[in-house]
């Protein structure tokens, strides 16, 4: 995780996207919400500019992209049937 870390803040110090590593790619798309944008390589194309890269990771950090799903009736009440 230190090492994610890391490669992080190098990206982001560096203002360059394209210091990206694979763990960092694979962490960033599996568990804040960024879409994979097919692989690595897609991924650094989407994000060429720090703006774009930043303005996703906060709008998906505080969960205003609408990537994480509303709870449903269900979900809010388990023993409820499904209509």
């Amino acid at each position: 995780m230190i090492a994610i870390i890391r490669n992080f803040e190098e990206v982001i110090k560096h203002k360059d996207i394209n210091r990206i590593n694979k763990e960092l790619y694979e962490f960033l798309h599996l568990n804040c919400g960024f879409i994979a944008h097919y692989d690595i390589n897609g991924f650094k194309a989407s994000y060429r500019s720090p703006r774009d890269f930043a303005e996703v990771f906060n709008s998906t950090s505080t969960g205003t992209t609408g990537i994480t799903a509303e709870p449903t009736a269900a979900s809010k009440n388990p023993t409820r049937t499904p209509d």
